[in-house]
């Protein structure tokens, strides 16, 4: 049995030597310590078990991780094709489409961002849970004054807060499904620099305006409204051809709750 990967990269490796010099190396900007380096991309953007959450026997889940490793190594091999402007084919297609989720998804601003949407989630239903007891015991007359102190922690967010583990996040990949049909029914327009020297970061894909088939045009008025993950969503006719397109776009960009209007 071959030794599980500790050291997972949240930017492939295959990807970052596109980045390095004639050496074999990149520069590392570091935008907390403001700090910069010199390194190689076997160096650069990894955590220790950022993508293997443990399970309830104490074991680390690889699926994720295992996962990844095969659409990058699809990804690989794809990837000159790109570089020389070669057509794909349509598995070709469907293979990068994949990948290119996976680089939405797995960033740590994402996991953050779903984490964050959980844990609001969770405390959001907490809250809820308390007001309903406190209101059904106010009914009866049963309030006590502990009671109405612990009913004013709850709802003060200086006095109670919650924190949720990173890798609550990894629901992330959640959506990684979906943004890949859609991507693979997108047109694509890619640029090659060969006098420039680009810069990519630990979020390198992320949602801008453009177009795309006419069923996802729901996606142009979620941009505009600047949705944020957590937020929710109401759609007109949600069980209609484009109202369920808008559905499965917002729940791309982590909507947490659809409302239809009929």
């Amino acid at each position: 049995m071959s030794e599980r990967t500790k050291r997972q990269h949240v930017v492939p490796r295959f990807y970052l030597r596109h980045f390095t010099q004639a050496d074999g190396e990149l520069w590392t900007h570091d935008c907390v310590t403001g700090s910069a380096r010199k390194t190689t991309p076997e160096k650069t953007a990894f955590e220790t078990n950022i993508y293997t959450p443990t399970g309830e026997g104490g074991a680390r889940i690889d699926l994720i991780e295992d996962t990844l490793a095969k659409i990058e190594s699809q990804a690989a091999a794809i990837y000159p094709e790109l570089l020389a402007f070669r057509p794909l084919t349509p598995v070709a297609k469907l293979d990068f489409a994949a990948f290119i989720p996976t680089m939405f998804a797995r960033s740590p601003a994402q996991l953050r961002q779903f984490a964050q949407t959980m844990g609001q989630m969770a405390l959001w239903g907490r809250r809820h849970e308390m007001e309903r007891e406190f209101r059904q015991k106010k009914a009866k007359g049963e309030i006590s004054a502990a009671d109405t102190a612990v009913r004013e922690i709850l709802h003060s967010n200086e006095m109670f807060t919650m924190n949720v583990d990173r890798r609550v996040g990894l629901l992330a990949f959640q959506q990684a499904e979906t943004l890949m049909h859609l991507m693979a029914r997108m047109s694509w327009s890619f640029e090659v620099s060969e006098k420039q020297q680009l810069v990519t970061s630990d979020n390198p894909v992320f949602w801008v305006k453009g177009g795309g088939p006419p069923d996802l045009q729901g996606y142009g008025g979620l941009v505009r409204g600047r949705l944020t993950a957590g937020e929710t969503v109401v759609i007109n006719g949600i069980t209609g051809a484009y109202g369920t397109s808008a559905a499965l776009v917002a729940l791309a960009m982590g909507a947490g709750t659809f409302l239809n209007m009929k």
